[in-house]
């Protein structure tokens, strides 16, 4: 594909008047250098998460995975120790 219809299907992903394939999108990614999923991810934080993601190694990678997953088991613990320590940051501040 010659660059003026590259650039022109580009645009027009862009704008939404087309929506790329999947294997389309692989190919985008890889240019990018992102994640595929990255492009179907609505949450900013997410979107950054996955594009942090694709870049450490796989060794770091299983370490992160596993790090969620303890956190994902105390969330409710981990969420009432967060909203304390806000409330009592917010009382020495004043």
């Amino acid at each position: 594909m010659n660059k003026h219809l590259a650039d022109a299907r580009i645009n027009q992903y862009e704008n939404g008047k087309r929506i790329p394939n999947f294997l389309i999108l692989k190919k985008i990614a890889k240019v990018l250098l992102v994640p595929v999923a990255y492009f179907y991810t609505e949450d900013d934080m997410a979107a950054q998460f996955l594009f942090l993601y694709e870049k450490i190694n796989k060794q770091i990678r299983k370490q992160v995975l596993q790090y969620f997953r303890i956190i994902s088991k105390h969330k409710d613990r981990l969420a009432e120790s967060t909203t304390k320590s806000t409330n009592t940051d917010t009382v020495q501040k004043y």
